[in-house]
């Protein structure tokens, strides 16, 4: 009796600890994984941008500037014995200002004229000599282009002239015509004006210099904050020209340098010598991308405060809530260039968990999120001997979810801060460059030991002033 009594105890027992083991969590220890960097600190790629030159023309600025130039006496002939004995003396003046018209592809150029003539008269082998004024306006038109050197280039031809007053000379009650000698020398002269129009219009539309100073000028590095001690290098590549195009009142083109743009964190970048200006390229398209690296950043401290607010002390259901996780403490640290976030967990199973996933910046809610991510190799393997509920996804799925580091406030001043930099910011005496930042677009997400770092693009336009041109 006494030996059956002491098997029953013995059976209880034994189903007891069988019970209590078989209702006690399971507890996971896995292997953390290694923590280490590639980065120690943040580097911004440099990026192809293009920074554009307006060149309008004033049409009005330019009949200006030639009938500043063109003297009143514009050509005389004091010989009566040149031309053949021609017997003709000439001087011509510039009666009114010069008047130029501009069409898509020329320049229409009226010059008003006076003419003084002295033509020998012969009657009865006696010469005599008269005197006679007129007036005429001569015609031209002039093409312009500008060569690879900078040179704009015009080429003016005679297009005739419209008579005025026809000339002659009196000798007693006749009038005697000297239409014809006087054409064949405003024939010739008509040219030797043009020249002077070609040298004029190439003097006032020099481009080589106003752009010399913009290239050498965008090679100075710009502080674009003083907090953060971040300067704008530009490192110029090429530069073109869209064709000239006129229209009643202006010309224009737009000139656009192609460059390397990068940010530099630290002093100021020095510039050992300044590339020369290159030849000129003609697009006949103007191209408008202006890109600038910008970075927003968080020390591992804050962001793992973030995760904790929005993941600690949350509970996780699984199995139509046969089983239960609570989440304890969580922390995140580097691995190369993926997040480890270490993670507490207690209830259907105890101990720690260990994800691993890439940050990425995403555009549209301007955080640094995570994806791929997945429980590290050693967790999932522990998992499915110990949890296998718990290796299958739904987890992960929630934790990636959770995870959000926003960085939009700190990107929106740093935007606002370079736009001012941008606007109306005077390189140098008389260069001034004037820019808008329209979108962020992502970049490389850098893990350093002290900081979490979205490297972004800030994209927009940006466009040089240059006084006078």
């Amino acid at each position: 009796m006494t030996l059956r009594i002491l098997g029953f105890v013995i059976l209880i027992l034994v189903i007891a600890v069988v019970l209590f083991w078989g209702c006690k969590p399971a507890r996971l220890e896995p292997k953390q994984p290694e923590e280490k960097y590639t980065d120690t600190q943040v580097t911004i790629p440099r990026l192809i941008s293009v920074v554009n030159i307006p060149v309008t023309i004033s049409v009005e600025e330019i009949e200006r500037q030639v009938n500043a130039q063109v003297k009143d006496l514009i050509f005389e002939d004091n010989s009566l014995d040149d031309n053949g004995k021609d017997d003709l003396l000439l001087k011509v003046w510039k009666r009114e200002p010069i008047q130029i018209e501009s069409g898509s592809e020329v320049f229409r150029i009226t010059v008003p004229l006076k003419i003084w003539a002295k033509k020998g008269i012969k009657v009865l082998g006696i010469t005599t000599y008269k005197e006679t004024t007129f007036s005429l306006n001569a015609r031209f038109v002039s093409t312009l282009h500008v060569n690879s050197d900078w040179q704009v280039v015009t080429s003016t031809m005679a297009d005739g002239y419209d008579w005025i007053e026809k000339p002659y000379v009196r000798l007693g009650f006749i009038e005697i015509p000297i239409t014809g000698i006087i054409s064949q020398i405003l024939d010739r002269e008509q040219q030797n004006i043009a020249g002077q129009m070609d040298n004029q219009l190439k003097e006032q539309l020099a481009l080589k210099t106003y752009v010399q100073q913009v290239w050498q000028a965008m090679q100075q590095p710009l502080q674009i904050s003083k907090q953060y001690d971040a300067w704008v290098k530009v490192t110029p590549l090429e530069v073109w020209m869209t064709p000239l195009q006129a229209n009643e009142t202006t010309v224009r083109a737009q000139v656009g340098i192609k460059a390397y743009t990068e940010t530099i964190i630290g002093k100021k970048p020095v510039v050992s010598s300044l590339a020369p200006l290159p030849a000129l390229q003609v697009h006949e398209q103007a191209e408008e991308d202006f890109q600038l690296g910008l970075t927003g950043e968080i020390s591992h401290q804050a962001a793992t405060q973030i995760a904790i607010s929005e993941l600690v002390g949350k509970t996780f259901e699984f199995q139509n809530g046969s089983r239960k996780i609570t989440i304890t403490s969580l922390d995140l640290y580097g691995n190369n260039s993926n997040l480890v976030i270490k993670t507490g967990v207690t209830g259907s199973l105890e101990g720690t968990l260990y994800l691993v996933g890439k940050p990425y910046f995403n555009p549209q809610t301007q955080s640094i999120e995570l994806k791929n991510m997945d429980f590290s190799l050693d967790t999932k393997s522990r998992l499915v001997k110990a949890a296998n509920w718990l290796a299958h996804g739904t987890l992960v799925k929630k934790m990636q979810e959770n995870i959000k580091i926003p960085l939009k406030s700190q990107l929106e001043l740093a935007k606002k801060n370079l736009q001012a930099q941008l606007e109306n910011k005077q390189l140098m005496k008389g260069i001034s460059l004037n820019g808008t930042l329209e979108e962020f677009s992502p970049g490389d997400v850098i893990i350093t030991p002290q900081t979490i770092v979205a490297v972004v693009t800030a994209k927009g336009k940006l466009d040089v002033k240059v006084d006078g041109l």
